[in-house]
């Protein structure tokens, strides 16, 4: 019971994570969408200067990071299992609730 505890808070974690990657990189990819940021051919950081030939592939590269981050935590959601469980749930409440509307409307009569 303790382990099964223990990988379900590890994978509350792990979903944690990835909802903050996805989170983070639509930011930047926003902040480039509405706000018009760009790269330009050269930046420094750290005091590295970097020489960019192509700024449009930084911006490609960002978005397949946002893809795979969105892939990962869509698995992660997944593996707790909330999309299998919702329907059945739904099937389950709605065919009870027929189920008890029959039986009044016959009990009336």
């Amino acid at each position: 019971m303790a382990k099964d505890a223990l990988t379900d808070e590890m994978q509350r974690t792990q979903l944690h994570r990835e909802r903050r990657l996805v989170l983070a990189v639509s930011v930047v990819l926003l902040a480039h969408q509405i706000l018009g940021i760009d790269i330009s051919n050269d930046a420094e950081s750290l005091g590295l200067r970097f020489q960019v030939n192509n700024p449009q592939r930084v911006w490609t590269a960002v978005w397949f990071l946002w893809l795979w981050a969105f892939v990962r935590y869509s698995q992660v959601l997944y593996s707790f299992g909330p999309a299998s469980d919702y329907p059945r749930n739904q099937h389950n409440a709605l065919w009870h609730r027929i189920c008890q509307w029959l039986i009044v409307r016959r009990v009336r009569r």
